[in-house]
């Protein structure tokens, strides 16, 4: 049985587009990162409901991959990525709902804090970092922001949507209060 999938997504910061068919254990066809495109064929086989192993010219990797809605973190080799489904005009409804609040991408450990109320965070900057099954995940600040409430410790449990940082809002920041 073929399945095919033509997704957008963005993956830090830039577009990501992949129009790959699966078949027989093989995902096949292209990805674009932004305006460079290459051609794809892998082998894939799902070892459990997070991990994948991927085969590519003569070499095996382990992917584990963990979804919460549109969002997917992918940890290859010891590094994390987070990838995000871009349906047309997601991004603007998304832009125009702004959250006051981080939340953890899966469940674990809160492994680092990198922030305390007060904090000043530029975007992109560290807020803390999840750790579960040797895979550490950071997570950033979504825009330029002032820390209002840090809830939980390093080396606590944290299940995956808990909000770990929350924001001052706009209105907050502007009076001060």
């Amino acid at each position: 049985m073929s399945r095919a999938l033509r997704r957008t997504y963005r993956l830090e910061g830039r577009r990501l587009e992949a129009a790959l068919r699966a078949a027989e254990g093989r995902l096949t066809g292209t990805l674009g990162l932004d305006s460079e495109h290459a051609d794809v064929d892998v082998g894939a086989r799902r070892l459990g409901p997070t991990q994948l192993r991927l085969d590519l010219d003569g070499r095996s990797v382990r992917a584990h991959v963990v979804r919460d809605g549109d969002t997917a973190w992918v940890s290859i080799e010891g590094r994390t990525y987070q990838v995000v489904l871009e349906e047309p005009g997601a991004r603007a409804a998304a832009a125009g709902a702004e959250e006051d609040f981080a939340t953890s991408p899966m469940t674990g450990t809160l492994a680092k804090l990198a922030v305390e109320p007060g904090s000043v965070v530029a975007e992109g900057g560290e807020l803390f970092v999840v750790e579960a099954m040797k895979m550490e995940y950071v997570v950033k600040a979504p825009r330029d922001l002032t820390v209002a409430e840090v809830r939980g410790a390093v080396g606590t449990q944290i299940e995956q949507g808990a909000v770990v940082v929350t924001f001052e809002t706009a209105a907050d920041e502007e009076t001060g209060a």
